[in-house]
Parts: C-alpha cells; sequence; structure tokens
C-alpha cells in the first residue's frame, strides 16, 4: 500500500507542476500580446519640376511608390495574344478593348464538332 501512495502523491506533484507551467507561459503569452507594437511612420512627401539650377539641400528618404487603384484584369476564355492594343502604365476606359486572343484553336474545334 505504501508504495502505490508515493506514486500517487508523486504524480500528483508532477500533474500540479505541469499545469502550473501551463497556466504560468499562457499568462506571458498575453501580457506580451497585449504590448503595442510600433508601426512604421508615412510620410508624404511633396514633388516639384526638374531646373537646372545649383542644388541647396538634399535629404535622403528610404520609400516606394504606389499607385493609387490597382486592377486585375482577367479573362475567362485562354489563348495566346494576337494583337495588343495598350502599353504598361496605359490609362484605360471601360469598355475600350485591350487585346485580342488568338481564335485559330476555338474555330477549329468548333468546325470539327459541326462535322
Amino acid at each position: 500500500m505504501g508504495k502505490i501512495i508515493k506514486i500517487f502523491v508523486f504524480v500528483v506533484v508532477v500533474a500540479v507542476l505541469v499545469v502550473t507551467g501551463v497556466l504560468l507561459i499562457q499568462k506571458k503569452k498575453d501580457e506580451i500580446s497585449k504590448i503595442p507594437t510600433a508601426e512604421k511612420p508615412y510620410y508624404t512627401v511633396k514633388g516639384s519640376r526638374v531646373q537646372k539650377g545649383t542644388i541647396l539641400l538634399t535629404r535622403d528618404f528610404v520609400g516606394e511608390f504606389r499607385p493609387e487603384n490597382v486592377v486585375l484584369v482577367s479573362s475567362n476564355k485562354s489563348g495566346y495574344i494576337k494583337k495588343l492594343y495598350v502599353k504598361i502604365g496605359q490609362k484605360v476606359k471601360k469598355g475600350q478593348i485591350l487585346s485580342v486572343i488568338d481564335d485559330t484553336q476555338i474555330k477549329n474545334q468548333i468546325k470539327n464538332l459541326q462535322i
């Protein structure tokens, strides 16, 4: 009987230690997640036209240019582009034809189905 009690007490002590450790780790994680993270500051930079002259003041900045609007264009048909009517970066209007897809394979498939 004495040996069983010792094993039971040992198991209970280990279980209490494990539960206490898990609770302490969870508490630390919660504390760390509540700490606010610093965000990178954004600066608005004003540009001007290039002119010949003496440079009075220079400063270095790190940044990136992003467009105001980005639109993804896709087609429900696949194939090779036969003709492209616009250039990269060119402004387009709603309804404007951007490209023509080579439809030779589709026409051949339709012809074969009609035969």
